[in-house]
């Protein structure tokens, strides 16, 4: 997430734009950015010392990050990288 976040930095300096200008239309801004969480959501999901209410929880984001990831990579036309 961090790597994401710093190179649409570098890029919206490179461009000479705001930064939100370059992330706003994105799609590996939003790729990165949910694969990341994903990626969080999964490892506190494979934790096994902790009970099942908090799994539940993770398990709910995972799903939804899984959509989202999934939602803007079937997107591909409608936002430009």
């Amino acid at each position: 997430m961090l790597t994401t976040f710093s190179y649409y930095d570098w890029l919206a300096r490179e461009h000479r734009r705001r930064r939100h200008e370059v992330i706003r239309r994105a799609r590996g801004w939003k790729v990165g950015m949910n694969g990341g969480l994903l990626l969080i959501a999964t490892s506190f999901l494979t934790i096994e010392s902790t009970p099942w209410w908090p799994r539940g929880i993770w398990l709910t984001a995972w799903i939804l990050l899984a959509f989202g990831v999934w939602r803007v990579s079937s997107n591909r036309g409608a936002l430009k990288d």
